[in-house]
């Protein structure tokens, strides 16, 4: 998911899966797991608790991934992903509930400063303000539509190998990210997204 602006290797996994509690927060905001979790908010009320864990349930990741809601549950868990595809599933999770540490963590990092990578997609997903000069450069110049991924609605994977997946992500807005990822194996997480072959908006 819109690999060219992420890329940190970070925290170990913050869902648990599948199975037990799920989160009582509403999806605008970010899910409440471990101590390392979703949002430094998220942090602080979790590491007053450290032993509390949350989870997803298996209806939660049914709805976002039907049959393969599986895989997911595997990552979620902790363990590494056995395909490219089961980790852009975790990361469209991440997506829909806010997470801009996995999905910074899971991309390849080749320099650049980790945390404006994270900064980059906490304001992408409306987590913090955006920069007033970047806002004010978006509207002279226009900008590009990333902004609206804060807002998913459903997801598509088109096609899936052992290097790439391409997928699409429909937005409430309407419009679709149409986008394709190389991927690397990775000792953390399986797989991180390496690279983008194409990105549009349809």
């Amino acid at each position: 998911v819109v690999a060219a602006v992420v890329a940190l290797p970070a925290a170990r996994l913050l869902f648990v899966g599948a199975g037990q509690r799920a989160p009582t927060a509403p999806r605008s905001s970010p899910l409440q797991l471990r101590a390392d979790g979703f949002s430094a908010e998220t942090e602080a009320a979790v590491k007053k608790k450290p032993s509390q864990e949350y989870t997803m349930t298996k209806e939660q990741l049914e709805r976002l991934h039907g049959e393969s809601w599986e895989m997911v549950d595997t990552v979620l868990r902790g363990n590494k992903a056995s395909t490219p595809e089961a980790i852009i599933r975790a990361r469209y999770t991440a997506l829909y509930y806010k997470d801009a540490k996995f999905l910074a963590a899971t991309a390849k990092q080749d320099g650049g400063n980790k945390k404006e990578v994270y900064k980059q997609w906490s304001e992408i997903l409306g987590l913090i303000p955006r920069d007033p000069m970047k806002v004010a450069e978006q509207l002279f110049f226009g900008g590009n539509d990333f902004d609206i991924l804060r807002d998913v609605e459903s997801y598509e994977i088109v096609d899936a190998t052992d290097t790439e997946v391409e997928y699409k992500i429909k937005t409430k807005s309407g419009k679709v990210l149409h986008e394709r990822d190389f991927l690397d194996a990775d000792p953390k997480w399986g797989y991180v997204v390496a690279g983008v072959d194409f990105q549009k908006w349809e």
